[in-house]
């Protein structure tokens, strides 16, 4: 005969103030438990809870509550509970015994410490759930109980919390100033948020104390937010004196408490830094490496009298120009392999300009409190690169994009080559009269003179160009018979690591005579791109006469290589 040490009444006062007698009366109170038809010795194990959802109501964030549940095996035979297990929100934790059964799920074993395994007919223990929420909002979850009752084997308990309950979240916590400049407006976001599952009416921004905080932007009340809904407004310091500055800001609503936001601030005379440059426009070649040079810039109250950030950013550039400001080269022998992220302490950077054209770089310092461009005209200064090619011979000039492919920086890409030919050749890819990467210094002309050969200037495999012929020296295209042609091979369209295709490329080629650009490819009106569909696919771009310098269309597209 199995002996029970009815270990239950010290578990119910340690796990949340129900005693054996309350556990009774809560089963009488919900009037039979799933009597069977079946004759008592047929019936085996069978598992009831009480009650059959928990609804712990409201809990403010920063609060817990705890509600508890009896499970009783209203069977004939031993009953085993196997797991238990919380679904949905993480803020419910079940506890038996003091400890979690989902991390320990031995405390089942003997859920009512009587030394025996299981749980006896009649018998019953506590599981005690808690809720404790960080942050506002509603919460629903399941505890999701296994045993091995035939009929019932498991039994699924709703858990809820704070629903139908306003909620009010309020970021941030508190609104800090630490140091403005005298007279001049300083603003912070405030961000109110109805984090309930019940529409919330805002009906009040109330500021006490210091005069010098204001409302920026407040919307208009009252306000209603549906759940989820959101509102921005400012708070706006403005220091008269250098002392300090305290209020605060509370934010009413019709349904919920009052929320009270402390303000802090302080005036303060710092001085704007300025930003200099060594160089504000310079003149270069395609393909040259620029030093940018912060140096002059000064900071006449900050440490050294200088910054203490410098920031390059690249404000306009030609299209299809993938460059930004860096450190340092990654490799200096081939500026377009890329740079090392830019060193924000340091006033110097490299800039390489890989494509002709017009670029805009802006400087941005900031000074040792936090002074920089939002509050200063004087912290940004702008430097202006000029890439013009060389003013004589032809050139040509390669970019594509991959619309599939997200990363251009990264390793991964497609591969494009551009192809010049020169009039007396037969065939593309053929030496010495097509010019391209496998190769990139043919001798034209005159033998062994390097003015009329042309040169690929830069080739790249995965980033979407630049690749760049130059041909300082051009041959007379009408003595020879026949045009210099130019043509874009589709080399590689799938990733060389993963083996991923990234499917069509957007090809867009340039040509430049004597130094300006006499044609861009047009294909519908614009200046724009030849989609290229597939690996080893060609395009016949264009040819070029001399020394007319004259540019025609071609664009025949090949399904292969010609």
């Amino acid at each position: 005969m199995r002996v029970r040490k009815w270990a239950l009444l010290a578990v119910a006062l340690v796990a949340g103030c129900i005693d054996e007698r309350g556990a009774d009366n809560l089963f009488a109170e919900a009037g039979p438990v799933d009597e069977p038809d079946a004759a008592p010795a047929l019936r085996g194990p069978r598992i009831a809870m009480r009650p059959e959802a928990l609804e712990l109501g409201a809990v403010a964030a920063g609060a817990t509550a705890t509600a508890s549940l009896i499970v009783r095996n209203t069977g004939d035979a031993d009953l085993h509970v196997s797991s238990m297990v919380l679904n949905g929100s993480a803020l419910f934790v079940a506890v038996v015994n003091g400890a979690d059964p989902q991390r320990r799920p031995e405390v089942l074993a003997d859920p009512d410490g009587d030394g025996a395994p299981g749980l006896a007919p009649g018998e019953s223990f506590v599981v005690t759930v808690r809720y404790a929420p960080q942050v506002g909002g509603a919460s629903v979850g399941e505890l999701v109980v296994r045993s091995d009752d035939a009929e019932r084997p498991e039994v699924v308990v709703p858990l809820r919390a704070n629903v139908g309950v306003p909620c009010l979240a309020v970021d941030p916590d508190a609104v800090s100033f630490p140091g403005s400049f005298l007279g001049r407006p300083d603003d912070r976001e405030v961000h109110l948020a109805n984090c309930g599952d019940t529409p919330l009416t805002l009906s009040g921004l109330d500021l006490d104390g210091s005069p010098a905080f204001a409302l920026a932007g407040a919307p208009e009340l009252p306000l209603v937010l549906p759940p989820a809904g959101a509102a921005t407004f400012g708070v706006r310091f403005t220091a008269s004196d250098l002392g300090e500055h305290r209020g605060t800001l509370t934010v009413r609503t019709a349904e919920a408490a009052p929320r009270t936001l402390p303000l802090l601030g302080r005036g303060t005379e710092n001085q704007c830094p300025a930003a200099m440059a060594v160089e504000s426009d310079l003149v270069v070649a395609p393909l040259d490496v620029v030093v940018l040079d912060a140096g002059p810039s000064r900071d006449p109250d900050g440490p050294g009298g200088r910054p203490v950030a410098y920031e390059w950013v690249v404000v306009t550039s030609p299209e299809g120009s993938v460059s930004v400001p860096g450190e340092a080269l990654l490799h200096p022998g081939d500026p377009a392999l890329g740079v090392l992220p830019d060193d924000s302490s340091t006033p110097t950077a490299v800039f390489f300009a890989d494509l002709e054209g017009a670029y805009t770089l802006e400087l941005r310092v900031r000074d040792n409190l936090g002074l920089g461009p939002a509050e200063c005209e004087s912290a940004v200064a702008r430097v202006r690169v000029a890439a013009r090619p060389p003013e004589r011979g032809l050139r040509v000039e390669l970019t594509w994009r991959t619309p599939n492919d997200p990363d251009v920086t990264d390793d991964a890409g497609t591969d494009l080559d551009l192809h010049l030919l020169h009039p007396n050749a037969e065939a593309w890819f053929g030496a010495p009269y097509d010019c391209h990467f496998y190769n990139p210094t043919p001798d034209w002309g005159r033998l062994a003179d390097p003015d009329d050969d042309p040169s690929l200037l830069a080739d790249d495999d995965h980033r979407g160009g630049p690749e760049i012929i130059a041909l300082p020296e051009v041959e007379n295209t009408t003595a020879l018979g026949a045009p210099y042609v130019v043509g874009v091979h589709y080399y590689r369209s799938a990733d060389r690591r993963s083996g991923f295709d990234f499917g069509p490329a957007l090809a867009r080629v340039r040509v430049f005579v004597n130094g300006e650009l006499a044609w861009d490819f047009t294909g519908e009106g614009e200046p724009g791109e030849r989609q290229m569909d597939a690996a080893d696919h060609f395009w016949d771009v264009a040819d070029v006469q001399w020394p007319s310098g004259e540019v025609r269309t071609r664009d025949r597209y090949y399904g292969a290589r010609p």
